[in-house]
């Protein structure tokens, strides 16, 4: 088996989603062995050895065969040290980790730490705990405040806001936007509103942008393609007519690239 080098390699070994970065030189020593670590030989003060022994045993915790409640008492103990001397990665995974356990009253509160320390994906995660406790509380600034720190992963919930509210010129706003990018789900959604592939091909290629994820659908399009559709709507801009007669235009996002970059 080859060795894992980045936290890519480790999320497709063993179904986890950190953010991907190449593995540090302690990290590759780590996760590439298969000798059973003790915790007190390394600086529990140091966030980024923390971190690092936090993947650790994220990692043992996905391995077959390997004592679980042992590897995550440790982990946990690793992500509260994190929280603790007020890193990120502690709250955040925390909140994370007792969300997917439906523990949502734990999941909560360690949300609110990070949310109160601006920290952006924690916003992200206390919207979708709090929807989940009270599907009417739907705190949409929370998903604002993240996409301004840059945070795009709150593309997603904006869209899913403004189709619960029906709000369909917002939504289509930032179907585009996540198009813009890169966001296959959002894509997706676009392609839920079109009745043929042709207007869809017809739309995506009047975009105002281009990139890899909008051509790589344009050419998978391309052989379904309807010639005498195509002829009806030769010069005219994409758009399209929702069942509310609203008339959206491709370029309705160019607000929110320009706001949000």
């Amino acid at each position: 088996m080859d060795n894992l080098s980045t936290l890519n390699d480790v999320n497709e070994r063993y179904g986890l989603h950190y953010s991907n970065r190449e593995l540090t030189p302690f990290e590759k020593k780590l996760f590439n062995s298969d000798e059973k670590i003790n915790v007190s030989n390394y600086d529990l003060n140091d966030v980024n050895v923390l971190n690092s022994l936090s993947i650790y045993y994220d990692i043992q915790m996905h391995k077959m065969n390997n004592n679980f409640i042992e590897n995550e008492h440790l982990y946990l103990m690793m992500l509260l040290k994190l929280n603790n001397l007020g890193d990120p990665r502690g709250y955040l995974r925390l909140s994370t980790y007792y969300y997917d356990r439906e523990n949502y009253t734990k999941a909560l509160e360690f949300a609110k730490i990070g949310s109160d320390n601006n920290h952006g994906l924690s916003k992200i995660n206390l919207y979708a705990i709090q929807k989940k406790i009270n599907p009417k509380h739907r705190d949409l600034s929370l998903l604002i405040s993240a996409l301004e720190m840059k945070e795009y992963q709150a593309i997603n919930n904006i869209i899913l806001y403004y189709m619960e509210e029906n709000l369909t010129i917002e939504t289509f706003a930032y179907i585009e936007y996540g198009i813009y990018k890169e966001f296959k789900s959002s894509l997706k959604i676009l392609e839920a509103m079109f009745t043929n592939p042709t207007d869809l091909y017809l739309y995506l290629i009047k975009l105002p942008f281009n990139n890899k994820l909008i051509g790589d659908k344009v050419k998978e399009l391309t052989p379904l393609l309807d010639q005498t559709i195509i002829d009806q709507r030769r010069g005219s801009v994409g758009l399209m007519i929702t069942e509310k007669n609203e008339i959206l235009i491709g370029g309705i996002s160019r607000e929110l690239i320009e706001k949000y970059g």
